[in-house]
């Protein structure tokens, strides 16, 4: 495996996705949907901000991305070992997930299953890297 392939910038809009997902989970987005519809150019820029701040797009490809960087280094192997490749993936993501249980319990955070929690972004990766 070539773990010292990288496609330059692809980890700075993984950042830069993440970063985006966090503010919107925050309500740190600006909210302009008070402009007056007086004008085309308001409509047009209160459509442009209420659309560019998406979290659940800009998870979509934060994945796509992930997927692309997963797989590449293991693009060119007759054979992948599995036993290494699931044990980095899912430490990867069931550490920080049962770090994040567990500070709910004292900060009296509730998770729902599933597409109601916060955390169903995780549950779909783990989801893919099963199949």
């Amino acid at each position: 495996m070539d773990k010292m392939k990288r496609i330059a910038g692809l980890d700075q809009l993984r950042f830069v996705l993440a970063l985006w997902v966090l503010l919107c989970h925050c309500q740190l987005v600006p909210d302009f949907s008070g402009l007056p519809h007086t004008s085309l150019i308001n409509a047009g820029f209160r459509l442009f901000v209420n659309n560019i701040f998406n979290p659940v797009a800009a998870v979509i490809v934060f994945f796509v991305i992930s997927g692309f960087c997963i797989h590449l280094p293991y693009r060119n192997q007759p054979k992948v070992a599995l036993a290494p490749y699931f044990t980095r993936r899912f430490v990867r993501i069931l550490i920080p997930m049962a770090a994040a249980f567990l500070l709910a319990v004292p900060l009296k955070v509730e998770f729902a299953l599933f597409s109601d929690s916060i955390l169903w972004s995780l549950v779909c990766e783990e989801s893919c890297y099963l199949l």
